[in-house]
């Protein structure tokens, strides 16, 4: 069991490490204190981009709702081989 807890922090450490490589995670002690006292679900981005597929009704009622701003694509292309 603890071989498996190891593991476990060893591959947590490796994503860590990638974040803060990435600019996606601060490197200090400070910010990353700062980034874990903000809401965790909240999405902090200006645009986000949905491929949700065309039975996504759903979806797309429940983000209109919730007042997020939806705009359509100016295209669409798609093509299935078999």
């Amino acid at each position: 069991m603890r071989r498996r807890h190891d593991c476990v922090l060893k591959r947590q450490a490796r994503f860590m490490d990638g974040l803060v490589r990435f600019g996606l995670m601060p490197n200090d002690g400070g910010g990353r204190l700062a980034l874990s006292a903000l809401e965790p679900y909240e999405l902090r981005a200006d645009h986000v981009v949905l491929a949700l597929g065309h039975s996504a009704r759903d979806t797309f009622a429940m983000l209109h709702a919730r007042g997020v701003y939806l705009e359509a694509k100016p295209f669409s292309l798609g093509f299935r081989i078999e």
